[in-house]
């Protein structure tokens, strides 16, 4: 009886207190016990594979595990967590080496540019050979340039594209037309698409998404450029990360700000971040 008389002493005198006088105390949530630490390593594991083609190692799993757990596994500590991953060396080279196997089907390694380089150095000098050495000379800076920031995902994506190596994946004008609407637009071109396409690449005039043009080059701008192009790689990552075609809200949202802002990272992020990654996670581990 006591006990509560004084509990009730407490509060009352509380209450009477003017607010200015009360100190603030900021209490921490308490962690959110329906995550296990395996779930959150399960997720950590998750990222490293997607962002940097490998598991972690036993001692980043348990620092990044831990941080994940302590700050009770929120939308911002799992944002830090792949940001950081994001500045991993790994990760640039990650991205080079998962597009060079996409786009060129594995026959194509930067092991094999010296020895190309050579070779077409040594051709007679024309207009087309000088300008293949230029695009080979732009691969083998594509390492430098991404660490540098000087380049992203789509100019990557182009370098890897413009190249007698794709061009020999992919012979004749209609199969480097098909081949780029199916890696990027991630759909067979229309009829007319296909026509004007081929029309384009093959230095006539044309007119594809409503946009003139009458070169390679300005085949490319237009399909990188478009917004198909940035629905195809919102619709790759979903594929990649949820296992997963996008709904049509996320295809416009997702779409939309990749469009506009051209931050693949921040994408990734935001797919990443999303609460069905971890529970894809949690069924992983269930598993």
């Amino acid at each position: 009886m006591k006990g509560k008389i004084y509990s009730l002493f407490f509060l009352l005198t509380l209450f009477a207190c003017d607010n200015s006088s009360i100190e603030r105390v900021e209490v921490n949530p308490p962690p959110d016990v329906t995550v296990s630490r395996a779930e959150i390593d399960n997720f950590v594991n998750r990222v490293f594979v997607n962002l940097l083609g490998r598991e972690p190692l036993v001692s980043e799993k348990y620092r990044f595990s831990s941080r994940l757990s302590s700050d009770n596994f929120n939308i911002a500590s799992k944002s830090e967590f792949i940001d950081s991953i994001v500045n991993f060396p790994e990760y640039n080279l990650n991205i080079y080496k998962s597009q060079r196997e996409y786009l060129l089907n594995f026959i194509f390694h930067p092991s094999f540019l010296p020895q190309t380089l050579e070779i077409w150095r040594k051709l007679p000098r024309s207009p087309e050979s000088l300008a293949e050495i230029s695009r080979l000379e732009l691969i083998a800076a594509i390492p430098v340039d991404l660490n540098s920031g000087k380049l992203e995902l789509e100019g990557l994506q182009r370098r890897l594209t413009h190249n007698s190596f794709y061009d020999f994946v992919n012979m004749g004008t209609e199969n480097f037309v098909v081949s780029c609407f199916e890696n990027f637009l991630l759909r067979f071109p229309t009829k007319f698409e296909l026509e004007q396409g081929k029309k384009m690449v093959d230095g006539n005039a044309a007119t594809l998404f409503g946009k003139s043009g009458s070169s390679k080059n300005q085949f490319l701008d237009i399909i990188f450029n478009s917004m198909s192009y940035s629905e195809g790689q919102v619709r790759l990552l979903f594929r990649q990360y949820l296992y997963r075609e996008t709904t049509a809200i996320e295809l416009a949202s997702f779409s939309l700000s990749y469009h506009l802002e051209k931050k693949f990272r921040d994408i990734q992020k935001a797919i990443l971040i999303m609460d069905e990654n971890y529970q894809n996670s949690k069924e992983g581990t269930e598993k």
